[in-house]
């Protein structure tokens, strides 16, 4: 719904396909943070090519990919949606949870994704049918764990104006990271 809304109020929107995203399955496939920011960045570059400021809106893994762009290109606004910087509860496992998650990624390297973690009927059952997906790819989430370690000492030189939005009761991504990410801006 965000992308169509702006694209109704006449703003020019190219939101990248990541790879890994680029068709809907069963399985994810896995992929990669760097093969991410590559594809986010040459989506940056087209829109800056056209003239004008560009905005940056990441939700959840691209919500981690953006504070990276912002480190890298002229971003004129950079708006985060829940974005992954944890793993919720991830501070319970006693090791690294990418660490903990290579170990697990040899035997299972696909695990089984929960529906959508929205209470309203109506949403949940929309965003059900907008996510093919129903597992989760270790391995591309061990990389998003290093895209996390990556980014953590470079957010503090961000100085983009910066709207996060997560919500509290978030099921996949530690809320508590957020405020993190907020007072590191």
């Amino acid at each position: 719904p965000l992308i169509d809304a702006l694209k109704a109020d006449g703003l020019r929107v190219e939101p990248p396909i990541l790879p890994g995203q680029e068709s809907i399955g069963r399985v994810m496939p896995a992929s990669g943070w760097r093969a991410w920011a590559e594809a986010s960045e040459a989506a940056f570059d087209a829109l800056a090519a056209a003239g004008g400021p560009v905005a940056v809106i990441g939700c959840s893994t691209g919500g981690t990919v953006a504070p990276r762009i912002a480190t890298r290109r002229p971003i004129a606004r950079l708006v985060l949606l829940a974005p992954f910087l944890a793993i919720l509860y991830g501070r319970l496992i006693p090791l690294r949870p990418a660490s903990y998650f290579r170990h697990l990624a040899r035997a299972i390297p696909h695990l089984p994704r929960r529906g959508p973690a929205l209470r309203d009927r109506v949403m949940r059952r929309w965003a059900t049918g907008q996510d093919g997906f129903r597992t989760f790819n270790l391995h591309a989430t061990i990389s998003a764990l290093e895209l996390i370690d990556e980014i953590g000492s470079l957010v503090s030189g961000i100085t983009t104006p910066t709207l996060i939005i997560q919500g509290r009761l978030d099921t996949v991504v530690e809320p508590v990271n957020a405020r993190w990410l907020y007072d590191q801006l």
